[in-house]
């Protein structure tokens, strides 16, 4: 009886861990389709997640051109930019200033070109060998103060100028005339200073077209400079 029992409870025990066994083997049979819906739920949840974050940008863009175009109906409230007419109109004007005080400036250098093209103020050395070696010597204690002072103040004006106009500078129309013309007259002394220093050195002139042509291309190189 005792044998008849323990064989009976060990038929159940076996049959309880047979059950056991092929629940575990349906459960690893599932387990590569369980694995494969994770991995589809995490990618939708990623492309999700990758949309949303495309969204949130271009919906940051779009606010930043409202917020661009908002900004800029302010300013033509507070300031409304001036007409094409207008800008024109001051181009114009300034436009012709410039030339005048060029043309008078160049006027005046003609003058001396042509005086000494007439022997006016032209004396040769003493040592008429020396005076072939060279044509043109400086008067050295006047050429070198006011030269450095010049370029001091040519490059103290191109810096501060600019930083003076430029709570009235903007994109579209930059620095406003007012300031250039300030610069150009600063340029316009120096050319008078070059002129005033030739009229001075004792030399022969270099011929009208020439004169025009260093007169011109120093004026580029400056304007360009500044």
């Amino acid at each position: 009886a005792a044998l008849k029992d323990l064989h009976e409870s060990t038929q159940e025990e076996s049959s309880d861990v047979k059950k056991e066994v092929k629940h575990l083997e349906k459960e690893l049979d599932e387990l590569p389709t369980a694995l494969e819906d994770l991995h589809e739920k995490l990618a939708e949840d990623r492309s999700e997640a990758v949309s949303a974050a495309k969204d949130m940008k271009d919906h940051l863009a779009r606010m930043r051109v409202s917020l661009d175009e908002a900004t800029e109906e302010v300013n033509e409230v507070i300031m409304p930019p001036p007409s094409r007419k207008v800008l024109q109109q001051r181009q114009y004007e300034f436009g012709l200033k410039f030339a005048i005080v060029s043309a008078v400036v160049l006027l005046v250098g003609l003058l001396v070109e042509i005086g000494k093209k007439a022997g006016f103020g032209y004396r040769p050395l003493p040592d008429e060998s020396e005076a072939k070696e060279q044509k043109c010597p400086f008067a050295w204690r006047w050429y070198m103060p006011i030269t450095s002072l010049y370029l001091f103040v040519f490059l103290a004006a191109a810096v501060f100028i600019p930083i003076h106009g430029r709570q009235h500078a903007s994109c579209a129309t930059g620095l406003l005339w007012e300031d250039h013309f300030r610069m150009f007259v600063v340029v316009m002394v120096g050319k008078f200073l070059e002129i005033f220093i030739y009229f001075l050195t004792r030399c022969e002139g270099v011929g009208i077209i020439k004169f025009c042509f260093k007169f011109g291309g120093s004026l580029l190189a400056v304007l360009d400079m500044y």
